[in-house]
């Protein structure tokens, strides 16, 4: 039996370089995110996937307190393992309330396992004078070890528009805040503050978190 050979020769296409190199990549998008093979450590997806988008990130969170006493207090802010309150001692009292209804427990969490750097914050007084200004405002940074690191705000150092509002001050300065770290405000007898933190960066976590 005779198998006849075909009349004419196979016509086959080669493909462009260029063309080759686009269809590559296109068929890599599985293997990639945001041109980093998804293997790498950091590689993050432009747009969520399954209908979900991308964490929106926030602006803003606010600490209120009012100190309805006679003498001063000591707020702690953040502080989410409580391990500056141990190693600092002393006493100090939780803020009254948070932005949006928002528990200290919920606000403690969320610092646990997002760190964030603020840009700064405004400083408010809403009863009470801009005597509250002299009060000490303080950073902290707590370690596993025992040790720690205080460092003061000079909130005189920051002009306020007294033409405008002397009960206002916007505080031009950042900051980090993790598991480890915390804020304290000692806030004036029959005196209330509010505290606008403005957010620079969150971070998706943090090891072991």
């Amino acid at each position: 039996m005779k198998i006849q050979k075909p009349s004419k020769a196979l016509a086959v296409e080669v493909m462009p370089s260029a063309q080759y190199e686009q269809a590559y990549k296109q068929a890599s998008i599985g293997r990639q995110v945001n041109n980093r093979p998804i293997s790498n450590i950091g590689a993050v997806a432009q747009g969520g996937g399954l209908g979900f988008g991308s964490d929106i990130m926030p602006e803003t969170i606010t600490a209120n307190y009012a100190n309805e006493t006679a003498t001063p207090v000591t707020v702690m802010l953040f502080d989410p393992l409580g391990i500056n309150a141990g190693i600092l001692g002393g006493t100090y009292v939780d803020p009254t309330s948070w932005s949006g209804g928002l528990s200290n427990a919920l606000i403690k969490e969320f610092f646990k396992h997002r760190p964030s750097s603020f840009k700064g914050f405004n400083y408010r007084v809403t009863t009470g004078s801009a005597a509250q200004f002299d009060q000490a405002v303080k950073w902290h940074k707590g370690q596993i070890d025992g040790s720690s690191v205080t460092r003061p705000l000079n909130i005189g150092q920051y002009q306020r528009n007294t033409q405008q509002n002397t009960l206002i001050q916007t505080i031009d300065t950042q900051f980090y805040i993790d598991q480890f770290s915390a804020m304290t405000f000692v806030v004036g007898a029959n005196t209330t503050i509010a505290v606008d933190f403005v957010f620079g960066e969150v971070l998706n976590s943090v090891v072991g978190g």
